[in-house]
C-alpha cells in the first residue's frame, strides 16, 4: 500500500484509526501506533507480568500480531 498521510497526519490519528490503516498494509501507521502506546503497553506488561524480559517479548507479540 502506498502512504498518502505524512507522518504529521499519522501522529494526529486515534489508535483506531491506526489499527484500520495497519488491516490495510500501512507500515507508517504501524510505527506511529507503536510510537504513541509501546510505552504504556511495556508498563501494563510489566505490572502484570513482573519480569522485565517477560513484558519486552510480550510487547514484541503484540506488536508482530498486530502486523500480520
Amino acid at each position: 500500500m502506498n502512504d498518502t498521510t505524512g507522518a504529521t497526519d499519522l501522529c494526529r490519528m486515534t489508535p483506531e484509526q491506526l489499527l484500520a490503516r495497519v488491516a490495510q498494509g500501512d507500515r507508517a501507521a504501524l510505527d506511529a501506533l507503536y510510537d504513541g502506546t509501546a510505552a504504556r503497553l511495556y508498563a501494563v506488561c510489566l505490572a502484570l507480568l513482573e519480569d522485565r524480559i517477560a513484558a519486552e517479548e510480550t510487547l514484541e507479540e503484540t506488536f508482530l500480531a498486530i502486523w500480520r
